[in-house]
Parts: structure tokens; C-alpha cells; sequence
């Protein structure tokens, strides 16, 4: 009769295995940690809300434009701005706003801003006038040039 030997284990594989195991897991988890999507950088390094506190305190013709990178109608207008304000940049101020970012939540707040695309608009006496939706480009133009000229304040 042949007797079957229990085999023992012995501490060294038990702990070669366990550091394999780790390894293994700092392995996943560096690997999860360079995939991850970088934070998104911000014009200038400014939040918006910032952005637009000084632009209207400073007396500037602002655009605040309220968006999501997602949405079709979003889409659209971001094709319109980025057609139209080059040619306005030097004299109004452009504040855009991602509202799925979670640090412009507190400006969307104050804002009262519900749908998005938004498009706010302030001369510089800092009265603003508000549109929802798309515009064409020939509107935004002309909300520009309107904000923007001094004759018309």
C-alpha cells in the first residue's frame, strides 16, 4: 500500500505567490491610472465664472456661451462661434462655458441658465440680452458688432 504524502507548503512559495499577486495588482492599477482621461485645461487657466466676474467688472463687452460638447444643437453653435468671434476677439470678451464640467455648475446656478445652447451677451454698461437656441451666423454677428460698439450704448 503506497501511502500519498500530504505535501506541505512551504512559507517561500506561499510568500512568492503573494508578491506575484500584488505585483499584479499595482500592474492593473498603474495601467488604469495612465488610461484615465487628463483634466480638462481651461482657457487661460480661468474658470469661467471668474472669467466673467472680471471681464463685466472691468466694463468689457462679454459673450458668455453656455454649451456641451455633446449635444447636435451645441455642435452647431460652436461651428457659428468659432466662424464668427476671430474676428471679434480683440474687442469682446468670450467666456465659454461647458455645462457638464462640474466647476461651472455654480455659474449655471447664478446664471439661471436651463437650456443649453445659451448665449449671453453684455455691452459695457453690462446689460445683457440672452438667446436659446442656434443662431445663424449673420445673428451673432450682429450681437457682436452690437455689444461691442460704443455709438449704440
Amino acid at each position: 500500500m503506497s501511502k500519498k504524502r500530504k505535501r506541505k507548503r512551504q512559507p517561500s512559495s506561499f510568500l512568492s505567490r503573494g508578491l506575484i499577486v500584488f505585483g499584479l495588482l499595482i500592474a492593473v492599477v498603474a495601467v488604469l491610472l495612465a488610461k484615465r482621461e487628463p483634466e480638462p485645461q481651461m482657457a487661460n487657466s480661468i474658470v469661467p465664472e471668474v472669467q466673467l466676474a472680471q471681464a463685466l467688472e472691468a466694463g468689457r463687452p462679454t459673450f458668455a456661451f453656455y454649451h456641451s460638447l455633446d449635444c447636435v444643437p451645441c455642435k452647431q453653435m460652436m461651428a457659428t462661434v468659432d466662424q464668427v468671434y476671430p474676428q471679434y476677439a480683440d474687442r469682446v470678451v468670450l467666456v465659454d462655458v461647458n455645462a457638464y464640467d462640474s466647476w461651472n455648475w455654480p455659474l449655471l446656478s447664478t446664471a439661471r441658465i436651463r437650456s443649453i445652447p445659451t448665449m449671453v451677451f453684455y455691452n459695457y454698461a453690462g446689460e445683457q440680452q440672452t438667446v436659446i437656441g442656434v443662431m445663424e451666423v449673420d445673428q451673432l454677428r450682429q450681437m457682436l458688432a452690437t455689444i461691442s460698439d460704443r455709438q449704440s450704448q
